[in-house]
C-alpha cells in the first residue's frame, strides 16, 4: 500500500487529485463533488469506507450535540456513542457488501441471500439510531423495539430498491472462499435471528445491577458485524482488512479505555 494512499484519496475528494486547476463552478457544482466521490470509492475503496465513517460519526455527534430531530437526544455519553458510531459503520460494512454480492441485485424473496441483506441494511441503520438517541440501558427496551421495526422496514424497502450489483468492493474479497463452505457454513444464514434472540435476551433478561451502557452497546455493535460471508483478498490483504481491524480497535477503546 503507498503511504501517502490516505492523502491522496482526501485530495481526491475534494477535486485535487489532478495537476489541472478547478473553476469555481467545478468547486461548487453538485454533480462534479459526487463525480469526485464516486472516483474516490472506486479508486481508494477501503479509504472511502473509513472517511465515510468519520463522516458518520461526526454527522452523529452533530446530531447529538445539538438535540437536532424529532425525538429528544440525550447528551449522555456523547464521546463513547460517538465512537461506537465509528465502529459500527467500519465493522458491519463489510457483512453488508459482502452480503449484496451474494445477492446479486436479486429481488426474490425466495433467496435466503436477500433476507440476509435486509436484515444486515436494517440492523445497521436502526443500530445507528438507536446510538442517536441512546438515554440510557434502562430505555433500551424501548428503543429497540422503535427502531428495531423501523430498521426492519428500512432493510426490506432497501433490499427492494437497491438491484444494482455493486461490483466497487469486491476486489477487496476472495469470493471463491465463502465461509459456508466450512462445516459450520450454515451458521451464516442462521446467524441473524441468532442475534436478533441473543439481543432479546440481554434486554429481558438483565443482571441484577442491570447493563452498563458501554458493554450493551458493545454487544449490539459486535454480534452484527461477526459474519462477513467472505475472506478478504489476500493481494493487499492488510489494506483490505484496514476498516474492520480499525473499528474493532475503537470497540475496544469504547469498551475498556473509555471512561
Amino acid at each position: 500500500m503507498p503511504r501517502l494512499e490516505v492523502a491522496h484519496a482526501v485530495r481526491l475528494l475534494k477535486g485535487q487529485a489532478g495537476r489541472r486547476r478547478l473553476t469555481p463552478l467545478q468547486r461548487f457544482n453538485f454533480f462534479y463533488r459526487m463525480a469526485a466521490i464516486t472516483n474516490l470509492k472506486t479508486t481508494y475503496p477501503n479509504a472511502f469506507i473509513m472517511l465515510l465513517a468519520v463522516a458518520i460519526a461526526a454527522f452523529g455527534y452533530l446530531f447529538i450535540s445539538t438535540g437536532f430531530g424529532v425525538f429528544e437526544a440525550d447528551l449522555a455519553n456523547i464521546g463513547l456513542r460517538t465512537l461506537y458510531l465509528a465502529a459500527a459503520c467500519l465493522m458491519m460494512t463489510d457483512v453488508i457488501q459482502c452480503a449484496d454480492m451474494e445477492r446479486r441485485g436479486s429481488r426474490d424473496v425466495k433467496d435466503p441471500n436477500f433476507w440476509i441483506y435486509a436484515v444486515y441494511m436494517g440492523y445497521l441503520w436502526a443500530l445507528l439510531m438507536i446510538l442517536m438517541y441512546w438515554q440510557g440501558a434502562e430505555n433500551a427496551q424501548s428503543l429497540l423495539i422503535q427502531w428495531g421495526i423501523a430498521g426492519a422496514a428500512f432493510g426490506v424497502a432497501m433490499a427492494f430498491v437497491n438491484t444494482r450489483e455493486d461490483t466497487i468492493f469486491s476486489k477487496r474479497f476472495d469470493q471463491t472462499k465463502p465461509i459456508t463452505r466450512h462445516t459450520m457454513g450454515g451458521l451464516y444464514y442462521a446467524w441473524p435471528v441468532v442475534v436478533i434472540a441473543l439481543i432479546v435476551g440481554l434486554i429481558a433478561y438483565p443482571p441484577t445491577n442491570g447493563w452498563g451502557d458501554r458493554y450493551l452497546l458493545f454487544q449490539l455493535v459486535l454480534l452484527g458485524s461477526l459474519m462477513p460471508l467472505y475472506e478478504y483478498n489476500k493481494d493487499g490483504y492488510w489494506w483490505n482488512i484496514a476498516p474492520r481491524s480499525l473499528g474493532f480497535v475503537l470497540l475496544l477503546i469504547s469498551l475498556f479505555a473509555y471512561e
